[in-house]
């Protein structure tokens, strides 16, 4: 059952660089960095910037959860709003009680691609670009936040 103790804001918006929007009203925000069970509240007159987060919103009247992943966000929020400046909008995530064993493999990939091109790097072989590495970490904070968290697209 959701806590409907934390304070909530009139309106969360998420905002593309296109000038998309997408809007949450009468809800909490959290935010995790760690993508382990441990979530902070946003606070009111509050900014951060996040290369990666998964945040969870609680909307009045909503169930469940909204789950989103964030790259390279910036958030403000002031006494009433949130504005999430994003480069494009993040898809929306609930939580699932069935996990996908596709996801674990492809997860259990990608760390071990990670450590290859990590390790071809350290020994000075330019057999991959940071590009190559950023992609690959990207994805694979994606796929362990679905993991953990049980996540199935809306």
């Amino acid at each position: 059952m959701k806590n409907r103790t934390i304070s909530k804001f009139s309106k969360i918006t998420f905002i593309s660089i296109s000038n998309t929007t997408l809007s949450h009203s009468n809800a909490s925000l959290h935010i995790n960095k760690s993508l382990i069970d441990e979530w902070s509240v946003l606070n009111k007159n509050a900014t951060g910037s996040f290369s990666y987060a998964l945040i969870r919103i609680d909307e009045e009247g909503n169930n469940e959860y909204v789950y989103y992943l964030l790259e390279n966000a910036t958030i403000y929020s002031n006494e009433q709003d949130v504005q999430i400046v994003v480069n494009k909008l993040p898809e929306p995530y609930l939580s699932s009680a069935k996990i996908s064993k596709l996801d674990d493999k492809l997860n259990s990939k990608l760390k071990s691609r990670i450590n290859k091109l990590k390790a071809f790097d350290e020994l000075g072989l330019n057999l991959s670009s940071n590009y190559d590495v950023y992609e690959i970490e990207k994805e694979n904070y994606k796929l362990e936040a679905i993991r953990n968290f049980q996540l199935v697209k809306e």
